[in-house]
């Protein structure tokens, strides 16, 4: 009589966890892959397929504006939330006299930056919301991890855009005067010549052949600086 067959079963958990928001599809749609179309509009940026100002136009009222009304339609529209936290959303309009008090008392350079600074946070804090989901859908919440994860999305965005600013004339003048003092070492750090290895040599070489074969939006930008003019791109983006 031959012996009934010995089923193993494989108990050890996945190296791997892959829960989703929503689902596999949806997700690298619409929360991943989304990060494609900022691409698309740098491409079609510096190929001077579409000026800037109407692109930032039409991303702000197709993109931006939607999710500002979706904001109100679950708060000022919303007959229970008016209700249940009248003080909270009708108090929280005086944030909007800020602004207009610091432009009249001649603090509007102030006002500016600290406006940029918020704007930026809020959009770091929405990753960071993200990366919370995911962690919390895959139980990826040990304590290290969470610093970890966290370091390093905070630096990931905030060091690009000190860098920017350090290195942009135009974007330090924007700064406050008592707040230059630190990203002025940033700037002096990169403006010190470096060394050109035979990769960056070769590298740069490349890129002066695309920009004269093609890209007048790039074009355009050297030319500028080259005049000792302003940046088409930062002047698109002024304050003022």
């Amino acid at each position: 009589m031959a012996a009934p067959a010995e089923v193993i079963t494989d108990a050890r958990p996945s190296a791997i966890s892959l829960r989703w928001i929503i689902n596999g599809r949806e997700d690298l749609i619409w929360f991943i892959g989304s990060v494609l179309s900022s691409y698309a509009l740098l491409l079609l940026y510096i190929k001077g397929i579409v000026p800037l100002v109407p692109m930032v136009a039409l991303w702000a009222i197709l993109i931006d504006a939607p999710h500002v009304f979706g904001t109100f339609s679950r708060t000022y529209f919303d007959r229970t939330e008016r209700r249940n936290r009248a003080r909270l959303l009708w108090g929280s309009l005086l944030f909007f006299a800020v602004g207009p008090l610091m432009v009249y008392f001649g603090g509007g350079l102030i006002f500016f930056f600290l406006a940029a600074l918020w704007a930026y946070y809020h959009l770091v804090k929405q990753h960071y919301g993200f990366m919370v989901l995911y962690k919390k859908k895959n139980g990826d919440l040990a304590p290290v991890d969470n610093a970890l994860d966290r370091l390093l999305l905070l630096f990931a965005f905030n060091y690009p855009f000190v860098a920017f600013i350090a290195q942009d004339p135009e974007a330090m003048a924007r700064v406050p005067a008592a707040l230059q003092s630190g990203v002025n070492h940033e700037c002096e750090r990169r403006r010190k010549p470096r060394a050109r290895t035979p990769f960056t040599s070769s590298a740069a070489k490349r890129f002066e052949s695309a920009l004269s074969a093609g890209a007048p939006g790039m074009r355009s930008r050297k030319s500028a600086a080259e005049a000792g003019q302003p940046d088409p791109l930062t002047k698109a983006l002024r304050f003022d």
